[in-house]
């Protein structure tokens, strides 16, 4: 039987395997922060409703999670705008393309043996953490070895058997405990020096993610991603060797960045616009580039 976790490591990817009873234990986690407060209701309902604590019916019995980081860089796109070009971030994991790579990759891998890979819904910080596959830093990262939180994590469903795993309860990292840097970088205030758990509420992450005005008391100039956050990834001693991996990816024309700060209706943008947004992953996100675009280039 192949192994898969070898064949990953061979590809710079590293993996885990969990049994598939354990995503019981990661619905009642997530409904335990949930009666605590941990995690607001409101929080809750808006984006976390949509994981599936249930294995796929359609296909046969699931005996296996395997869970998996690939390594991701920063990537920096170009918006020309009055007459300068001006290099915006995209942090780690907004690019889909590991996904679609390790599946072409697993599906026929474990085929030979007979076994079938499905794409799980499932909080993957906290099943990475738990099998062994990272830590969690202060700031609720996610962090792998030889990674740091440069990486996109998934999860899939597999009749593959778990023959051994590795399950443990959250932990934060050593070099967390008597270090506070995420603390200060932050700048909206949502990590706490009591919990590795953040105050998910005030995090520009979401902040970016969600659709409305930004609220009043966020400085401005706290933005620097065209989605997301790296703030407290930045200042990690965990990621010294990685903050460097910036890799540069599409150009905006004038004319198309002020379609995009025009917040120009989607099914009305040229094609070649819509392909540059596409190979970027960023349509589904398009009705926010509006606001975080012009957020970022100061542009009222």
């Amino acid at each position: 039987m192949v192994n898969v976790l070898a064949a990953l490591e061979r590809r710079g990817h590293k993996g885990a395997v969990a049994s598939v009873r354990r995503i019981e234990e990661l619905r009642q986690e997530l409904e335990a922060l949930l009666r605590k407060g941990s995690i607001k209701l409101a929080l809750f309902r808006e984006r976390l409703t949509g994981f599936n604590f249930t294995p796929p019916r359609r296909l046969p019995k699931a005996e296996s999670l395997i869970v998996i980081a690939a390594p991701q860089p920063e990537v920096s796109v170009y918006f020309q705008w009055k007459g300068k070009h001006q290099s915006i971030i995209l942090p780690p994991t907004y690019l889909l393309y590991p996904d679609r790579d390790i599946e072409t990759f697993l599906e026929p891998l474990l085929a030979g043996d007979g076994y079938w890979l499905e794409k799980a819904s499932l909080p993957l910080k906290s099943l990475a953490v738990h099998s062994g596959l990272g830590e969690y830093g202060r700031n609720n990262v996610c962090y792998v070895s030889g990674m740091g939180s440069y990486h996109r994590l998934m999860a899939y469903y597999s009749n593959m058997p778990c023959r051994e795993e590795f399950w443990h309860e959250h932990r934060i990292m050593n070099s967390c405990l008597n270090c506070q840097g995420c603390i200060s970088a932050c700048p909206a205030g949502a990590i706490s020096k009591d919990r590795y758990l953040i105050r998910a509420e005030r995090c520009l992450t979401y902040l970016n993610e969600r659709r409305g005005t930004f609220p009043s008391w966020l400085d401005p100039s706290s933005h620097h991603c065209l989605m997301g956050c790296m703030r407290c990834q930045r200042c990690c001693p965990s990621n010294h060797a990685h903050i460097d991996w910036v890799e540069d990816r599409g150009l905006f024309e004038e004319e198309e960045t002020e379609l995009i700060l025009k917040g120009a209706v989607a099914t009305t943008i040229p094609p070649l616009l819509k392909k540059k947004l596409e190979e970027l992953d960023l349509m589904n996100d398009y009705p926010l580039l509006s606001r975080n675009l012009r957020a970022l280039l100061r542009d009222e």
